[in-house]
């Protein structure tokens, strides 16, 4: 018995006689793996666009070329095994498209299909699923959407119209990047994420998951926090012209050294930690597909409480549930704001601020408040603003999320406190990690200055949930002596619940409960 293997170009020739059973005969020709031969600031150069489909009465056919006005070119496509994400070929797409100066192109894994309409300033996208389980139906199915797109019969939308199309391209990057973090030991990785920080709510983790899982875990935060600052940097150099732009690189160390220059001036919270010194050479194809599919679909133009929603979403859940980042919704978030920040110069903490959601809505209420005097500017607002968390990774995201909020000012202090807010009361100490300081970092990547902490006006806050058994218990014999020394007890919900609305179980009637999101004082 002989095995034979199912290959790309096998399921694209079904694909294209799909096609061509699709798209009238007397208008469209299609054809499979030619090339195209283009001049731009490299020289002349060839492409080899997997499927071009052109207008039937244009095409001259003289020997070995297929000669056509390029204004002829309808549409050109990438192709992917079934098995492989359509996003994987994006951004080869936009080349393939610019250098057949096509307006129109798909990109198709023969079951999912992207299509993309480049004849406006920023690209309109629109996503298809076959929902056919057999191979042979679905295709049809995605050359169908193909011909109704291309007779404007299914509506494109923006990328900030198409936030979970984004969030899937985004997350294409992540799982590649951290596929290539495997050849970094996790402990380097980790000192820089500070994934783990959190481990002492979630004693049963390693157990759960093993080594193995803790370092996959560990892999994918590095990955996220890379394509984190490469978003943030790009933002940032559209805004502030000194910034080199955004441009596919010669090596990580040129983009290491695009960063260092922003950090010369600071924004120390996003690029403080440099993530990628613990990159391998290999990471430079992912990251140069990530660069030329920002700048093609103008991501970095997408406004900032998108961007902001899209970095949590890609956060993979596995890590989402180690650090307990749960995202709170804008509209929550924003209505608590509201109910708690009475003044522009109100000082507002979240002593669980995670992604820095309620810190970021308290700052806009403060701004739209202080826009009605002129007296406060956006330093002097972020410094009335406090954030804490036990997370190294959480932090990040806060500081990236306040830090968004005025990308063209130079963000050099964040108030977001590394600690157990437990340990923390008005009037203390607190060391702030590197992030939060203008002094350049330390070899280890850190280095302290104190904060007092204030006595604030509100504190917003969705706290972390877990099960008391799940906790290392020296972290609950902490949390005993801390209740018993503030006299809590009253006010505790002896309830046990999970989160949701199921109700797993009581052990006794409690004497007051406590069910706010927020306290204001």
């Amino acid at each position: 018995m002989v095995q034979l293997g199912i290959t790309e170009h096998t399921q694209r020739q079904g694909f294209i006689s799909a096609l061509e059973s699709v798209l009238p005969v007397e208008k469209f020709r299609v054809f499979n793996d030619v090339s195209v031969k283009f001049t731009d600031e490299a020289g002349s150069r060839v492409h080899y666009p997997d499927v071009v489909v052109v207008e039937a009465k244009s095409v001259q056919l003289d020997g070995e070329s297929i000669r056509v006005p390029r204004s002829a070119i309808i549409c050109v496509m990438e192709t992917k095994r079934s098995s492989r994400s359509i996003n994987d070929g994006l951004a080869q797409l936009f080349e393939y498209m610019e250098s057949a100066e096509s307006n129109w192109g798909f990109c198709t894994n023969f079951r999912n299909c992207l299509a993309v309409d480049a004849s406006t300033a920023i690209p309109k996208l629109r996503p298809f699923e076959a929902q056919a389980d057999d191979f042979a139906v679905a295709i049809v199915e995605v050359a169908n959407f193909v011909y109704r797109a291309l007779r404007k019969e299914e509506k494109l939308f923006s990328p900030e119209e198409n936030e979970r199309t984004v969030v899937s391209i985004l997350d294409t990057v992540v799982d590649e990047l951290s596929h290539l973090t495997s050849q970094v030991d996790s402990n380097v990785l980790e000192q820089s994420a500070g994934l783990f920080m959190a481990k002492k709510i979630d004693s049963d983790y390693l157990d759960e998951v093993g080594i193995e899982g803790f370092e996959r875990d560990v892999e994918k935060a590095a990955a996220y926090l890379i394509v984190n600052q490469i978003m943030f940097y790009s933002i940032l150099s559209k805004e502030v012209t000194k910034y080199k732009p955004l441009v596919a690189v010669a090596s990580l160390d040129e983009l290491q050294s695009m960063f260092d220059t922003v950090l010369d001036d600071d924004f120390t919270p996003v690029f403080g930690r440099k993530f990628l010194r613990d990159f391998p050479s290999s990471a430079l194809g992912p990251v140069n597909n990530l660069i030329r599919n920002i700048r093609k679909l103008n991501l970095d133009s997408i406004h900032h409480d998108i961007i902001g929603k899209i970095f949590h979403n890609i956060l993979p859940i596995a890590i989402r549930k180690r650090i307990a980042a749960y995202y709170t919704g804008n509209p929550a978030a924003s209505l608590l704001a509201k109910l708690c920040v009475y003044s522009a110069d109100d000082k507002v903490a979240d002593i669980s601020c995670g992604s820095g959601t309620f810190l970021v809505q308290a700052y806009r209420a403060k701004k739209a408040m202080s826009q009605l005097t002129g007296l406060k500017n956006h330093s002097q607002l972020i410094g009335e603003i406090y954030g804490v968390d036990i997370s190294v990774f959480a932090a990040h995201l806060a500081s990236i999320n306040l830090a968004l909020q005025e990308p063209k000012i130079y963000t050099d202090e964040v108030n977001i406190m590394l600690s157990d807010a437990l340990m923390l009361a008005p009037g203390g100490l607190v060391s702030l990690d590197t992030w939060t300081t203008k002094q350049v970092a330390t070899q280890d990547g850190r280095e302290e200055r104190e904060l007092a902490i204030p006595v604030v006006d509100a504190v917003l806050i969705n706290p972390p949930f877990t099960q008391t058994r799940r906790m290392e218990h020296e972290y609950r014999d902490f949390l005993k002596k801390v209740i018993s020394s503030k006299h809590w007890e009253p006010y505790l919900c002896q309830s046990k619940y999970v989160m949701g609305k199921k109700k797993v179980g009581t052990t006794k009637k409690p004497v007051k409960k406590i069910e706010y999101n927020f306290s204001s004082s």
